[in-house]
């Protein structure tokens, strides 16, 4: 029987650039997150990518909408940017962390967290 070897994990690249907004899930608010990401990537210098990145935005903000929303909670569109790549995330109003969610255990009188 052999060891198996590690794979040393790379270190992470440095973040050079970074934006982070919450929004309701509405309509209008795919809308707004479609053209701050183009916006924002137009102003770090990557001018060819900001119309791929506008339509991954609104796809997945869309879907978010669409197909996640439960009253009181948000999604939120998170881009990333370092040397080589360049992250968007989408983060689905029923994931944890955002801020409006209920957590486990929270009780109102909209029957949030049961």
């Amino acid at each position: 029987m052999t060891a198996a070897k590690e794979i040393p994990t790379p270190a992470p690249e440095p973040v050079l650039r970074e934006d982070q907004v919450d929004y309701t899930p509405t309509a209008r608010s795919v809308s707004l997150s479609r053209h701050r990401a183009a916006r924002l990537v137009l102003q770090w210098g990557h001018p060819l990518m900001a119309g791929d990145v506008a339509l991954v935005v609104s796809e997945l903000a869309t879907n978010s909408v669409m197909h996640g929303a439960v009253r009181g909670r948000l999604f939120r569109v998170h881009l990333t940017l370092t040397e080589f790549v360049l992250r968007v995330a989408v983060s689905d109003p029923r994931g944890s962390g955002c801020p409006g969610s209920a957590g486990p255990g929270t009780t109102s009188a909209s029957g949030a967290g049961s």
